[in-house]
């Protein structure tokens, strides 16, 4: 069962990933699931589902597979710009749904704070609603 951290708001941003040891890789999925809010995350064994919905239209699941991790913090209605691949150590990957609005913005709080990066060795996308541009 692959282990779940729940981030307590009075943690800051910058202690959850080690920048140090991190490099971006590059935008995961395309362009139609950028900026969208995230909707409903359900875990099932080692597997992630992420319901999104796209500010293009419509909605998309996105099926993370061999989950060895997810670090989350309010993660339904986490508003993002898009889905983020780092470079990790191990045959896993490292995703991040990374959140538009920063702490400090005129926004909810516990939206600014929202996260969720998920360590798996894949993802597939089931798009059938999400509207083609």
């Amino acid at each position: 069962m692959p282990s779940l951290i729940v981030i307590p708001d009075t943690t800051p941003a910058s202690e959850t990933i080690d920048l140090k040891k991190s490099h971006f890789k590059g935008y995961a999925a395309d362009r139609r699931l950028r900026d969208g809010t995230i909707e409903r995350v359900e875990r099932n064994g080692n597997r992630l589902n992420v319901t999104i919905e796209s500010l293009l239209g419509g909605r998309a699941t996105i099926r993370f597979y061999g989950v060895v991790s997810v670090i989350a913090r309010h993660p339904e209605r986490l508003p993002f710009t898009s889905l983020v691949e780092w470079d990790c150590e191990g045959p896993e990957r490292h995703f991040e749904f990374s959140n538009w609005i920063q702490p400090g913005d005129d926004w909810d709080p516990h939206l600014a704070l929202a996260r969720l990066e998920v360590r798996a060795r894949g993802y597939d996308i089931d798009e059938r609603e999400l509207v083609r541009v």
